[in-house]
């Protein structure tokens, strides 16, 4: 069972979660221009030992990584806010995995903040994101309920290109949202223009 193991899950040394050598070869993140985000906090680039964290945490049920990520993250933020929303995940993708990854984040800092967890979004059902490329992640949809909080910290698991905490942040801004901040626990690296050209 996750809950009683306590090794890093990257390297399998005795940790919990995490050791400290997988934590230094973090990579810091390169965070996407987000569209009325007030404020974004990313953990770590999707990359090298970030990835291997966030997949463990994802595709393994290795949950016990979550704990330091989530405790790195809160000691970051301020707690104006009147409550954490996660991004909703597609359905499929709960159902698959049993659990859902962004909410346990939410859970997590809300308890760090002394806020309440929301859940004022909901999915417009086009697909789920993983598998698709950077263009047709701009299609996804979300609606608000008729009151949202005034002050939302937004969770989410991994940021590419920004469209889906964009997309959430102007809908929870056209219900009536003063501010939206975000997190994530990673942000994938940007394509580097000099090799797209020589593709091109």
């Amino acid at each position: 069972m996750w809950l009683f193991q306590n090794t890093c899950v990257v390297c399998n040394e005795p940790a919990s979660g995490v050791c400290g050598a997988c934590v230094d070869q973090l990579s810091p993140p390169d965070v996407p221009p987000l569209l009325a985000v007030d404020k974004a906090t990313v953990l770590c680039s999707y990359e090298g030992v970030g990835a291997e964290l966030v997949t463990a945490i994802k595709y393994e049920n290795r949950r016990q990584a979550l704990s330091p990520l989530v405790d790195a993250l809160a000691a970051t933020l301020h707690s104006n806010f009147d409550a954490v929303v996660a991004v909703p995940s597609h359905p499929e993708r709960r159902r698959e995995r049993g659990f859902d990854v962004p909410e346990l984040i939410a859970k997590r800092l809300s308890k760090h903040l002394g806020v309440p967890v929301a859940k004022p979004l909901k999915r417009v059902d086009n697909g789920a994101q993983q598998g698709r490329d950077r263009a047709e992640r701009q299609g996804v949809e979300f609606r608000a309920s008729d009151r949202v909080p005034e002050r939302i910290l937004l969770v989410d698991d991994v940021v590419t290109t920004g469209a889906t905490a964009v997309a959430c942040a102007l809908t929870l801004g056209l219900a009536g949202a003063r501010s939206t901040s975000f997190v994530a626990l990673a942000a994938t690296p940007a394509p580097n223009a000099a090799t797209t050209a020589v593709s091109n």
